[in-house]
């Protein structure tokens, strides 16, 4: 690599600190900020649905939790599921229909 080359990715390097020492305070503050924003959420949310809105709650003791297995599964609110012509809808009248309005239904898609 050339002389040119290294002063090059010296200086790239050294104006890059220079941003990040400039703006770390910045960077900071908006840490914060999100921090109590989302703690504003949070407790106005619990406030909605009618828990007890606390400050600082209080912090998790992991001892106690059951050992993590790697299994995750997280359940799906109903009112989150797309209904599409591809799966029933529960929520409907699970009467067969017939072939006339089957095909009228997926006229739609054929546009």
């Amino acid at each position: 690599m050339g002389a040119s080359m290294e002063r090059a990715l010296k200086h790239s390097f050294d104006r890059q600190e220079s941003w990040n020492r400039t703006h770390a305070y910045a960077f900071k503050h908006e840490m914060n900020n999100r921090y109590l924003d989302d703690q504003n959420r949070r407790m106005h949310d619990d406030w909605h649905v009618g828990r007890p809105v606390v400050m600082d709650p209080p912090p998790v003791d992991y001892s106690t939790l059951p050992p993590y297995d790697g299994r995750v599964s997280y359940p799906t609110p109903r009112r989150y599921i797309i209904h599409n012509g591809w799966t029933p809808d529960r929520t409907s009248s699970m009467t067969p229909r017939s072939k006339e309005e089957v095909v009228a239904g997926a006229a739609h898609l054929l546009l």
